[in-house]
């Protein structure tokens, strides 16, 4: 019977916020390691087109023209990937010494299944001769030869998907515009504002493009056949502006804002249709043309105009028809009233889909068809912040993009929130977080929506931030989530379905005559019951064996033995996948731990989105993964993607790569491999990192080094690139309970193959210290551990907190690094926990909570909570941090607050028993955690009163 000892029993009696449909966290990997940019190119195709670089360009953001316009251009190669990932990624045009930047760049992946590619690139060397370059090995890509040698730019056509390359017949210094508007939606990726656009199957490309460094010159706007044959369309006044602001759904017919010159004389500034044969038809005058024009065409020749006006003085969406213009919604307006209006064509171009917001005022969906007038479709007086709508190519549902900021804070801007939206139904209630660290000219890069909504995957570009910044993070919804992501930028691959896999799921005899189980934990936050379901991997490659569960509304269920509980099993190991129905999220978590006369030793085990996997272009690293001749590390891997799977690692030591670097392991289709004694495998000795890189695939690693003399298993996660400023939550040096002696490694490596540095700062939690700082510099592919690391790189002792940098945001190669907390016995014996660095999903500021499951009520443990402000510099104001308690069917058990010294931390000890909570068998619980200010970070870690051995639970951003 389980007993809770309160004097304000009423609140047992209280429930928390059980959603009808419960929201969640997305979790999701990005495609590349490299700063990634999207082509230009239909969103909803079966491939799309990455230029991916080292380096991370910033972007120049302007209030009154709108465009967001490159710093500089990056250096890199274009890489084709498949939409599904059931292909792997495929270099189409690499540098290699001759391209040295790539401005603006398209694919038209047309109707007919060709891929057609144009490139605007700069070769090196523009002052004296050329060199040519070698001749490349063979079997590789050739490029063609340089139109002019002395040309800073030239268009690259392909249309044999990369395998050769034609140099466009064009003048021999021409620029084209690159515009980049805030993508709010429409059938074409960073189509907003574009001077390519894309066309027909016969001419698959139309741009704009004037001679550089010359003010005053034309602009002529182009055709690219198919074959590569160029032809000038119209030749366009430059005093007026020229651009390419729109199409019709087949690419057919271009619309153009400017002043086109006929025979010599400049024709009166406006809006015109341009077909492929150069035929011009007037559809209204203008007053002036600028980027902030984007329309399209029907099918029988009227427009649809969207214009922010000079200033922003106007804006408004029109509608041109045989030479009568008329206002859908908006029209003058003053800079400072917050007004946001933006319009996407109907999935048939013959409509258009309309937002209207405004700060303090609702949010108004609008739709407008032919004939029927502007209709209100639903009317949110919350006022979502709508920032972009994407149409379903059946017409039946729209994505709904909001963006939900709050005060900056200091930390990357995490954005946005996603709902599919059926037409004709009520207004979204539910909407699916997607954090990310996002710039302006943020976007998805392929999308079907009709395929999202029954959880197809789908690509976001969270794009480069601005230098003059913005934005900031949002609120988040249940269930807890987001801790498997390694890198919160990049061009990311996720799903609006949840699919989890516990990585280890065990009933099994181990080394030294151990026995290993898994207990789970599975909460149901929905206000109904669901129905999830079970499939259980084994590693020995046995056949896999499915069930159903189903889990009451609001219920929190604890499962014993759980391989034993749900498949009968009496002993076996692999990875557990968990679905629940299509809409719905659920929180799970276990615990894998080997049972002895004193108590147990055993560690957590997280579950990890698929869309989080690891695949062939963005490897994983494991700072700690080799521990010496003390410990054993052994490697389980599963096969994310369904199709099977291949992946290779390597160890780096002290000087870089070593031991055995060939070797690679193939993952069954759904399945998983278990490699036992890593460091055997790899021929190393001694203490190394690991580099884990899929080969193809989708791959989800999970790293377990364990403790030879006490038997103390430690799952590492991998490790979280450190671009921006990390904490990890808490090291320490001090004597602990029933005689424990606590102590923090730290394992540091560099991934790159150049020299890295590391600043790392720490302070105690309970001290106004300020923080000491220390740096560190190691060789490409080096790894390091520093021993005690609080009392040996600061001189301190008791609890701090360490935050570090490698690198900068989009830097994904700057030094990783991860700890370990552990208890070091009299025989040199130990136990602990991994002690990772935070991502961004694992603290929370005002108006937010982190939850953490996992922990249960047992007399048999001790759990401890840690609550840590993670900011780099002390305010004197302590954070109030309330935390609740919650058992199953949402029942508050208890509530408390609690201050947290500002830049320092407090450690809440055995909080169930002090707090008087008892129980009689395991009962699980929920720990949420509300900060009133500053960033909290916060995990717990339960104690097994016999043995002395901790298991980590990290936390996650939770509901509201």
């Amino acid at each position: 019977m389980f007993r809770v000892r309160l004097i304000l029993s009423f609140l047992a009696l209280s429930l928390f916020t059980v959603s009808n449909v419960a929201a969640r966290i997305i979790s999701y990997a990005p495609v590349s390691t490299r700063y990634a940019m999207p082509a230009v190119q239909p969103r909803d195709a079966p491939h799309y087109l990455l230029l991916e670089s080292p380096d991370a360009p910033f972007w120049n953001s302007s209030p009154i023209l709108g465009p967001v316009m490159p710093s500089y251009q990056p250096r890199g190669e274009l890489v084709l990937h498949h939409a599904s990932g059931e292909q792997e990624p495929r270099v189409i045009l690499s540098r290699d010494g001759e391209l040295d930047t790539i401005s603006l760049f398209a694919m038209n992946e047309t109707p007919d299944g060709a891929r057609h590619y144009l490139v605007l690139a700069n070769p090196e060397g523009v002052s004296g001769a050329p060199v040519p370059p070698p001749p490349p090995p063979p079997g590789t890509v050739t490029y063609p030869p340089w139109s002019n040698p002395y040309s800073p730019t030239r268009y690259l056509y392909s249309n044999d998907d990369g395998v050769t390359w034609k140099v466009l017949d064009l003048p021999e210094v021409l620029g084209t515009q690159a515009f980049l508007r805030q993508d709010i939606g429409g059938n074409v990726t960073r189509g907003r504002g574009s001077q390519i656009r894309l066309g027909t199957s016969e001419t698959p490309f139309i741009f704009g493009a004037s001679a550089r460094n010359q003010p005053g010159a034309s602009t002529v706007f182009y055709a690219v056949d198919k074959g590569g044959a160029v032809r000038p369309l119209v030749e366009m006044a430059a005093s007026f502006g020229a651009l390419l602001v729109g199409s019709d759904r087949t690419g057919s017919r271009m619309l153009i804002a400017g002043s086109p010159i006929v025979n010599g004389v400049a024709q009166q500034l406006g809006i015109r249709i341009l077909d492929l044969d150069g035929t011009l038809q007037n559809v209204a005058p203008l007053s002036s043309a600028h980027p902030q024009m984007e329309g399209w065409i029907t099918s029988s020749g009227a427009v649809f105009l969207e214009e922010t006006g000079p200033n922003l003085a106007t804006q408004r969406v029109s509608y041109f028809d045989g030479g009568e213009g008329t206002i859908l919604t908006g029209g003058p307006r003053g800079w400072s009233t917050g007004e946001v209006i933006f319009a996407v064509p109907t999935h048939d171009f013959e409509g258009a889909w309309m937002v209207q917001r405004n700060s303090g005022a609702p949010t108004r969906l609008l739709r407008y068809l032919p004939g029927s007038g502007v209709e209100e479709m639903w009317k949110d007086i919350t006022g979502p912040e709508v920032e972009a709508i994407h149409v379903a190519s059946s017409g039946e549902r729209l994505l709904i993009q909001v963006h939900r900021p709050r005060a900056a804070d200091g930390r990357v801007i995490i954005d946005p929130a996603l709902a599919i939206w059926e037409i004709g139904s009520p207004m979204p209630r539910r909407y699916d977080e997607l954090f990310l660290a996002e710039g302006p000219a943020k976007g998805f890069v392929s999308l079907d929506v009709d395929a999202a909504a029954l959880g197809a995957p789908f690509v976001f570009d969270s794009a480069p931030l601005t230098n003059n910044g913005g934005g900031g993070p949002i609120i988040s919804p249940p269930p807890a989530g987001g801790g498997d992501v390694t890198q919160e930028w990049g061009v990311v691959r996720a799903s609006l379905q949840q699919k989890l896999v516990l990585p280890a799921l065990a009933r099994l005899t181990g080394a030294f005559d151990s026995f290993w189980k898994s207990d789970v934990t599975v909460w149901n936050p929905d206000a109904e019951a669901m129905t999830l379901k079970l499939r259980f991997a084994p590693s020995d490659g046995t056949p896999h064996i499915e069930r159903e569960l189903t889990v009451a509304a609001g219920e929190l269920r604890y499962v014993p033995d759980a391989l034993h509980t749900w498949f009968s099993l009496e002993s076996g190991g692999g990875a557990l996948f968990i679905e629940p129905p299509l809409g719905g999220a659920i929180g799970i978590t276990s615990r894998l731990y080997n049972e002895t006369s004193e108590g147990s030793f055993g560690m957590g085990v997280s579950p990890i989105d698929i869309f989080a996997a690891s695949s062939a272009r963005y490897y994983l690293t494991f700072a700690g993964a080799l521990q010496g001749a003390s410990t054993r590390t052994n490697l389980l891997v599963t096969d994310a993607g369904g199709h099977g799977s291949s992946f290779g690692v390597k160890a780096s030591g002290p000087t870089g790569f070593t031991g055995r670097t060939d070797a690679e392991f193939d993952v069954p289709p759904g399945g998983q491999i278990q490699i036992n004694d890593l460091a055997t495998v790899l021929n190393v000795s001694g203490q190394a990192a690991a580099r884990f890189e899929t080969l193809d695939g989708f791959t989800i690693p999970s790293l377990v080094s364990i403790d030879n003399r006490t038997n103390d298993p430690t799952m590492f996660p991998p490790d979280v690139v450190s671009g921006v400023v990390r904490v990890i939550p808490m090291i320490g040096h001090l004597e602990g309970a029933n005689g424990s002696r606590f102590r923090t490694d730290l394992y540091l490596y560099n991934p790159s193959d150049t020299l890295k540095s590391i600043g790392l700062s720490a302070k105690p939690l309970d001290a106004d210290e300020a923080e000491k700082h220390v740096s560190f510099t190691l060789l490409p592919f080096e790894s390091k551990v520093i021993p005690d690391v609080y009392k040996t790189a600061f001189a301190k002792e008791g609890l701090g907190r360490l935050r570090f940098q490698s690198g900068h945001m989009g830097d994904s190669e700057g030094i990783r690094v991860s700890a370990r907390i552990y208890t070091l016995e009299a025989d040199g014996g130990t136990y602990g926990f991994v002690m990772p660095a935070l991502n961004a999903f694992q603290s929370a500021g005002p108006g937010e909570s982190l939850e953490i499951m996992g922990a249960f009520i047992d007399s048999g443990f001790r759990t401890n909570l840690a609550l840590v402000d993670t900011i780099g510099w002390n305010t004197n104001q302590p954070v109030d941090v309330r935390v609740e308690i919650f058992g199953t069917g949402g029942a508050l058990l208890d509530r408390f607050d609690t201050k947290v010294r500002a830049a320092g931390g407090t450690h809440l000890l055995d909080i169930f028993t002090n707090r008087g909570l008892e129980a009689d068998s395991p009962t699980p619980v929920i720990i949420r955690i509300s900060p009133s200010i500053g960033i909290i970070g916060a995990f717990a870690t339960m104690i097994d009163n016999g043995t002395n051995d901790s298991l980590y639970l990290g936390a996650g951003l939770a509901a509201q």
